[in-house]
């Protein structure tokens, strides 16, 4: 797959996540956006929306990294800051337990 014909979400799903899932608070993926470069339009929608229900988005996270026979148990965002931005590069930190 390459960037150019990356999925993306949709704007229900800020909606689907916080009413099925009353402690969702974030969302982290292994993609450079969860608006797709084919529907930039759609994209924005997105963002709002997750956004607007105070649900963080974490992207281009190494989620691969993750061994399968662990279990995230708290995840830890540690952001820089910056006066007047709409973003920023994080460090994340997260207690695992073994399955």
């Amino acid at each position: 797959m390459t960037i150019k014909t990356q999925p993306g979400f949709s704007p229900d799903l800020s909606e689907y996540f916080s009413d099925k899932f009353a402690s969702f608070s974030a969302i982290g993926l292994d993609a450079i956006s969860i608006s797709s470069f084919m529907h930039r339009e759609v994209g924005r929608l997105a963002y709002k929306s997750f956004l607007g229900r105070n649900l963080r988005i974490f992207e281009d996270l190494a989620l691969s990294n993750i061994p399968l026979n662990v279990t995230l148990k708290k995840v830890i965002a540690l952001p820089f800051r910056y006066r007047d931005a709409d973003g920023s590069p994080v460090t994340m930190l997260g207690e695992i337990s073994h399955v």
